[in-house]
């Protein structure tokens, strides 16, 4: 539209691609030993990595339901909670364009 009125503009570069699943979380997801426990918590690690830390936070809280003794689901559970901490950047930028009359 802005280049049929002749407004000079720039197109908007892609975001940053979000992080998907890494090679050992497919082969653990694919292997048939896998249990909810163990997709529960890959999933919690991917969310976490997407800064998706509320759903990270639920996904890696079932994954201790379904194996409460499980020694790493508990490390990633309090990493999750500490970033879950942390202040966020409350930076807020906004464009205004305004035409005139």
């Amino acid at each position: 539209m802005l280049d049929v009125l002749g407004i000079e503009f720039a197109e908007p570069k892609a975001k940053k691609a979000i992080p998907g699943l890494t090679a050992p979380q497919k082969q653990i997801l694919n292997s048939e030993k896998a249990q909810p426990a163990d997709c529960l918590r890959e999933l919690a690690v991917l969310l976490e990595k997407q800064d998706l830390l509320q759903d990270a936070h639920f996904a890696i809280a079932a994954a201790l339901k379904n194996r409460p003794n499980g020694e790493g689901i508990k490390r990633i559970k309090a990493r999750i909670e500490q970033k879950n901490k942390e202040p966020k950047s409350s930076f807020k930028s906004s464009l205004i364009i305004t035409f005139g009359k």
